[in-house]
């Protein structure tokens, strides 16, 4: 059920932030190496490994890397009303959130629903070769329910069933455990009619709190929209987007 009037962690009736500061791991911990990813989560000393994620340059196979930056710099200035923008001035760039430009990471959640709330999965690797849109969201966060959940609602209602196309909805956790729980994916599914495949990512709440996906794709927190291309590459990610644009951006990609 959603939580009315509810208020994120940071004190905020919009978007919910991740932790900053504190005894809780920052997501500007989270360093980035020249390497092949290393996602395994926990290392043996209970503490989360770094992100170590791979650019696409150097010898080897560069799997579309200046396509990337071609799209992003052509999607300069499609900014939502907030200005937050696809490339330049975005707030994940201001913050250092994200890892636009690097490969995207697969996914760890155990946690998967289709439309009819029966368990499946989800993978990236298995996606590769279509546009992937991930919306992260919470139950509880207020952005998600005003701007995030219909901008994901308008998506799948253009793309969803495109074979061009993947769409998923990640509950992504660090706040409010009580509220933002697995039985909430579910809830919120067939609240706002969503036809998508959904999953659950719990985060730690005797731990570090931040949820896998989102040390993995450093995210800001909540909404938070991914777009990872065909060739794995994550092309956007922001708290906000011009659907409209999006979308009309997405029929150029796919017909």
């Amino acid at each position: 059920m959603r939580v009315s009037g509810s208020v994120c962690s940071d004190g905020t009736m919009g978007y919910c932030s991740a932790p900053k500061q504190g005894r809780h791991r920052t997501l500007t911990d989270v360093t980035f190496m020249n390497n092949p990813p290393n996602t395994k989560g926990r290392s043996g000393s209970g503490q989360p490994d770094h992100f170590s994620a791979s650019r696409h340059h150097g010898t080897g196979h560069k799997p579309g890397r200046r396509n990337v930056l071609k799209r992003t710099a052509g999607l300069a200035g499609l900014a939502a009303l907030s200005g937050a923008a696809w490339s330049g001035g975005s707030i994940a760039q201001e913050n250092k959130y994200g890892i636009l430009g690097y490969e995207a990471p697969e996914l760890a959640i155990d946690y998967w629903i289709d439309a009819d709330g029966e368990a499946t999965k989800f993978s990236i690797a298995e996606a590769k070769g279509k546009w992937i849109f991930l919306k992260c969201f919470q139950n509880w966060c207020p952005g998600c329910h005003a701007s995030g959940f219909p901008s994901l609602q308008a998506f799948a209602k253009e793309f969803h069933g495109n074979p061009k196309v993947a769409i998923a909805g990640i509950q992504t956790v660090f706040e409010g455990f009580s509220t933002n729980t697995q039985e909430a994916v579910r809830e919120l599914q067939l609240e706002y009619e969503l036809p998508v495949v959904m999953g659950h990512d719990p985060g730690d709440p005797d731990g570090f709190n931040i949820s896998d996906t989102m040390l993995k794709y450093r995210t800001g927190g909540t909404p938070w929209l991914i777009l990872i291309d065909p060739d794995g590459v994550v092309a956007f990610n922001d708290f906000r987007v011009d659907t409209s644009k999006l979308i009309e951006f997405m029929y150029e990609q796919v017909g």
